[in-house]
């Protein structure tokens, strides 16, 4: 955990360093790991000659079936690994902005903001991307961009087991921690995608360890563990703050009312390293937006909610957690929709009350999904569930310091039903609630529950997990059309099929028929980006690409390039056969479907 954390604080400092003056390049990327890796060579030969190292673990104790537990451990990350590596990236929202932002990043060799129709590129966190694009920047492509995600789920299943470790768990405990962890449906799908929720899950799992250990040890490790993944984890997404807080409250505010100056000391330097390592991106967006968070709005709409009464609450509540009760039954997910409705009806709330709702949807259950932007956790749902009572009831030794930290886990979930108004996309966020909820499971696994009964919980969920490792329908490993007999090109587009055609021609006739060295953008808030990337750089690798005629407050900012371009691609519909960018007009020459090329005159 300190490894990679340390490896993190690295990339973040590099790369603010290196954009600060616009050298983003694959020399002084290469140059700066290159130093850190001979260092760390170094540095090991001088400990293997100072010092013993051969260790003995202690594996005589493990049993048939804790052999198996780590087999399986194994297989689901062997399996996600290998999607990871395989297929490209294709998730909606990497397609609009995760991986659009990294290709300007690479392109301008900066961090600075720059005119886009898209602003989530600019002011959302950014650490998860930054990491891709050193992926991006030192293999030339966008074949490792999945391993941000794949390493955070090998992470995370490293950190629960520390946490559980923590709680009293013996080794058996930890084992069926990270059982539980690497066999969330959301992880197991979210784990080779491009984005950033596994990543957020790992920072937090890793603050939630080294605050843990803090309490007890004052050591500068633990300090800076806690700093820094907290610091991180607002780095990757802003809800990190969400789910920090009531660890803070847990942890933190006892050992400050104890009034020792040591202990507001190590709180100080805490934060200083946390916000340290957000200095760079909460300036940009102060700059630009007014707010260290940037825009905290879209398409109009805040995030937060509306009204913050009870029955406004209760219905969050209920709404977050019917996302886990999904079933493959129409008729049980219809009875399970009428009590909802039933409910709210009690309290005397709409069920799509659009203060509490995002984008005005109408609430409702849909079947059992495995698709990484709606699946839900049922079986990992009811299991927490299960432990819970039987923690309650049977728990002794050690139960206190364990319903501690669920309720924790609880608050965290409160808050974020508190905050944030409902939106069926939710279950992707809820990955960090149920990362922190395994190390629960583990220590009331292994410590309450009879061994059999455990065996058997285990077993449960290692098999309703595997539809999600073969059946994920973004990235399939089985069926007719797989990632290892579907073309990169084709799989970028398996979200949205109809768009394959006219992004294809559209490329290839501005990239490879009008050989144009800089090409404008034109698109709505939401439009896929990153595919016109790939398919133009084929047919001309050192084209520019920049948004043009942008309408919206990041127009103010230095444009990548001050050259007009010589075609615009338009993936909006637009009427006129006629544009003028910028004082430049430009003609209507060939459309594909809502697609078109427009060519200066």
């Amino acid at each position: 955990m300190l490894a990679g954390l340390t490896w993190s604080v690295l990339l973040t400092v590099f790369t603010e360093c290196l954009s600060l003056f616009g050298m983003l390049t694959r020399t002084s990327v290469a140059l700066c790991w290159g130093t850190v890796l001979a260092s760390v060579v170094a540095l090991v030969f001088y400990r293997i000659r100072k010092s013993d190292l051969d260790v003995e673990p202690e594996i005589s104790v493990f049993t048939k079936f804790d052999w198996f537990m780590v087999f399986c451990i194994g297989f689901y990350l062997s399996c996600v690994g290998v999607i990871a590596l395989t297929a490209p990236p294709n998730t909606y929202d990497s397609m609009t902005y995760h991986m659009s932002r990294v290709m300007h990043w690479i392109q301008n060799q900066s961090l600075d903001f720059y005119p886009t129709h898209i602003q989530r590129q600019l002011h959302l966190n950014p650490f998860a991307e930054t990491v891709i694009m050193h992926f991006q920047i030192l293999s030339g492509g966008d074949r490792f961009a999945n391993l941000a995600q794949f390493f955070a789920m090998i992470g995370c299943a490293i950190g629960v087991s520390c946490i559980a470790r923590e709680l009293g768990a013996g080794f058996r405990g930890q084992l069926f921690s990270s059982v539980v962890s690497v066999t969330i449906p959301m992880g197991i799908l979210q784990g080779s995608s491009t984005q950033n929720d596994y990543v957020t899950a790992f920072w937090i799992t890793g603050f939630v360890l080294f605050f843990m250990r803090l309490r007890s040890d004052q050591r500068f490790s633990n300090t800076f563990g806690t700093g820094g993944c907290f610091g991180l984890a607002l780095l990757t997404k802003a809800t990190a703050l969400i789910y920090a807080f009531p660890f803070f409250i847990w942890l933190g505010l006892p050992s400050l009312f104890k009034g020792r100056l040591r202990y507001w000391k190590t709180a100080g330097l805490v934060l200083v390293i946390a916000l340290s390592l957000n200095l760079g991106h909460f300036t940009r967006n102060y700059t630009h937006y007014g707010h260290p968070l940037g825009d905290t709005s879209h398409q109009g709409q805040t995030f937060a909610n509306n009204v913050f009464t009870p029955p406004a609450i209760v219905s969050n509540i209920i709404r977050n957690m019917s996302l886990h009760l999904a079933t493959n039954s129409i008729k049980v997910n219809a009875v399970l929709q009428k009590w909802v409705y039933a409910i709210h009806d009690k309290i005397g709330i709409d069920a799509s009350d659009p203060r509490t709702t995002m984008f005005d949807i109408q609430f409702r259950f849909s079947k059992l999904s495995t698709y990484e932007d709606s699946a839900g956790n049922l079986h990992h749902f009811i299991l927490i569930l299960a432990l819970l009572a039987a923690c309650a009831v049977w728990g002794k030794s050690g139960r206190k310091k364990w319903l501690i930290y669920a309720g924790t886990v609880f608050a965290a979930s409160l808050l974020f039903c508190i905050v944030l108004k409902w939106q069926p996309w939710h279950s992707r966020l809820h990955l960090t609630l149920f990362v922190l909820a395994a190390p629960f499971c583990g220590v009331v696994l292994s410590e309450v529950m009879n061994e059999k009964p455990a065996r058997i919980f285990i077993l449960i969920v290692i098999v309703l997990s595997i539809p999600y490792v073969l059946f994920n329908p973004m990235r399939p490993m089985t069926g007719t059309k797989t990632i290892f007999n579907t073309s990169r090109i084709d799989q970028y587009f398996v979200m949205n099929p109809e768009a394959r055609e006219p992004y294809i021609s559209g490329a290839v006739f501005a990239g490879r028929r009008l050989g144009c060295k800089k090409i404008g953008l034109i698109t709505e808030m939401n439009d896929w980006e990153y595919p016109l990337w790939p398919l133009i750089k084929k047919e001309q690798k050192d084209v520019c690409i920049q948004h043009v005629g942008v309408n919206n407050p990041s127009r103010k900012f230095k444009p990548e390039t001050h050259e007009a371009p010589c075609a615009i691609i338009s993936t909006l519909p637009v009427n006129q056969s006629e544009i003028d960018v910028a004082g430049k007009k430009y003609s209507k020459i060939a459309c594909f479907d809502e697609l078109c090329v427009w060519m200066s005159r």
